[in-house]
């Protein structure tokens, strides 16, 4: 299975997009390594589910926060702390609608 960065970099011209400027790559790498690791992560608590499956829903949730993360910066830290709370029950809502409640791991 290609990387999403092994991907970008074998196909079309995102190629010499890449090349153009090395941020670029480094910056899907590093998305590439968010995925995994969150695909990992949320492995545990949806073990039906397939691989595919979860890193397109951990991708879309990985968008949402950086897609708003910037909305945060300059704010007061008590404005912070009710954006990562609305941030994290919107991705919480976002899993769930597309996963379903994950398994108790304590059960």
């Amino acid at each position: 299975m290609l990387t999403l960065y092994e991907f970008y970099a074998r196909y079309g011209g995102v190629r010499a997009f890449l090349d153009a400027d090395p941020r670029r790559a480094q910056s899907i790498r590093t998305i590439h390594e968010e995925v995994a690791t969150g695909t990992s992560l949320i492995g545990r608590y949806y073990p039906d589910r397939s691989y595919v499956e979860l890193a397109r829903v951990v991708f879309a949730a990985s968008a949402i926060i950086r897609g708003s993360a910037a909305y945060g910066r300059g704010t007061s830290p008590e404005q912070r702390a009710a954006f990562v709370d609305d941030n994290a029950l919107a991705v919480e809502g976002f899993v769930y609608a597309r996963l379903g409640p994950p398994i108790d791991l304590l059960a």
